[in-house]
Order: C-alpha cells, then structure tokens, then sequence
C-alpha cells in the first residue's frame, strides 16, 4: 500500500499530524484486512513520501524562509510528522513502514500545485529501493531513505564567540568519506530554548553560523549562541527545489541542492536533535 502527498491538508495544525498520520496508516491496514476476511497480513507493508516543497524559490543565499517554532505551520513540521516526530521509518509506532524523501525534488511552479512535482521517476525509484531494503532479504542496502542524524553532542568548552555541536549520522554509503557536498550551513538552525518550548510555540530558532566535516559520519555545526540546547536541518518548506520546469529534468545548478548529499544520491532526512 502506498499513500502520496499524505498531509499538505494539515500544515495548518502539524503537531496533531504526529497522531492522525499513523492512525491513518492502522486504519487502512484494518479496512484491508476486514475486507478480504482476513487474507491480507494485518500489519501489512505501508508506504509514503515525505512531503516536497510549497512553491516559491530555494532558501539558499537567505535566511528569510528559516528560524520559525518548531510547529508552526508549514511543511518542514508535516514532514516531522510523518514519521512520528522519529525522523525516520520504520519505529515503535510506525511498524513495517517505509518512506521516501522528496525534500530535493521539488518545482518552483509545478501546475498542479503544492507539493505534486512531476519528477515521479525519482520517488518511485526511492519507493522501490526503500521497500527492497527493508522487505526482501539479501537485497541491497541501497541507504534508504537517506542519511539519518542519531545524536548532537555539545563539545567541551565554547569556540571563540560561541558555540559548537557534533552531530553523529548514521545510513551511509561506504564510499562517503565523509558526506558531500556540503556547500552552505543554512538549513541548520540552532536554539538555547528548552526541548519542551517546542510545545508551546516560543521555541526560537537562528541559523548556524558554520558546518564543518569531522570524518567520516560526523558533522560540526557552529554557532554564536553561548548554549545550544536543540538543532534542526531543513525546518523550511521549500529548503531544496532540485526540478527543472523549463528544461523538465532534475535541478543540478548548486543553489538548488540540499546543503548535504550523500553518494547514493540522497540527502540527509531533515532532523530534530537535542543536544546532550
């Protein structure tokens, strides 16, 4: 079963999309089952993809699409949402479901609007290979959905003028020695509020001032903060647009790519961290 485009409704309200969205998956597992008495699995394969963009252009060169709460409306919250505020699928409460990325392959001004691009070709690719990875024995690892960030960690002591959070990752390819490119560190923001903020809307959020590479899987992020107590990547609804709507093939122009690419030809899943 797959379910596409699943949730460009509720970006409105994205927090309350941590419940519905599972929910939504258990429902249809259920209709199936009861459906055919019994004769598909109950907890059958489900599938999804995070949501696009939302129009308008990248956000690399600006600030201005970035340091919004956590959830507020937009896209970059639903796409949290979609995977039960874990980042990635499967989890505790997303059993035996498996997702696509589409952060990158977006249209500016797609004609059917929102978040319905027409680079089908690559997220029916990254379905397939997700499902592939995770379903059939032996196949693969083809390092789906992407890279996925595991842990933030203060380091010791602040850097001149502010401070500094190693970021472990996890889901690469052998050959990323480390990630590439990275060009940018917009797309990583940094905040001193309390994890708990997040809840009530008065979490703040500024742009890191610098990311660096520290071997193989670990990420260094810099900023002017005196304390960093959360950091996030892609919290924007449109922090990539990688299709063409002229030339009708993929954006390969280096303002259009996500800050970070592994060689699988998959960018890091946007991620929520607090820092330890």
């Amino acid at each position: 079963m797959l379910a596409t485009d699943q949730g460009e409704s509720n970006e409105g309200a994205p927090l309350s999309y941590n419940c519905t969205f599972p929910a939504l998956i258990d429902a249809w597992r259920s209709e199936w089952y009861n459906a055919t008495n019994g004769a598909t699995a109950r907890n059958f394969p489900f599938g999804f993809v995070q949501l696009s963009v939302h129009g308008g252009l990248p956000c690399y060169g600006t600030t201005a699409c970035y340091n919004r709460p956590t959830w507020g409306q937009g896209y970059a919250a639903i796409r949290w949402a979609q995977t039960a505020s874990v980042g990635t699928v499967p989890n505790a409460a997303m059993e035996n479901v498996f997702m696509a990325t589409a952060v990158d392959l977006g249209e500016p001004s797609t004609p059917a609007g929102g978040p319905h691009v027409r680079d089908k070709q690559h997220v029916g690719s990254r379905l397939a290979l997700a499902f592939r990875d995770q379903f059939i024995p032996g196949d693969g690892p083809f390092f789906t959905p992407g890279a996925i960030a595991t842990s933030a960690i203060a380091e010791a002591g602040p850097a001149a003028g502010g401070s500094t959070v190693t970021i472990t990752l996890r889901n690469l390819p052998p050959g990323d020695a480390p990630l590439l490119p990275p060009w940018s560190a917009l797309g990583l923001e940094v905040s001193a509020s309390t994890p708990a903020s997040r809840l009530t809307g008065n979490d703040t959020w500024f742009n890191a001032t610098a990311l660096s590479l520290r071997g193989k899987g670990s990420l260094r992020v810099t900023s002017l903060l005196t304390r960093v107590a959360q950091v996030r990547y892609l919290w924007s609804d449109n922090a990539c647009i990688g299709w063409n709507s002229t030339t009708q093939r993929r954006e390969t122009a280096t303002q259009y790519r996500c800050p970070l690419v592994t060689t699988a030809g998959l960018p890091v899943l946007p991620f929520l961290l607090d820092v330890e």
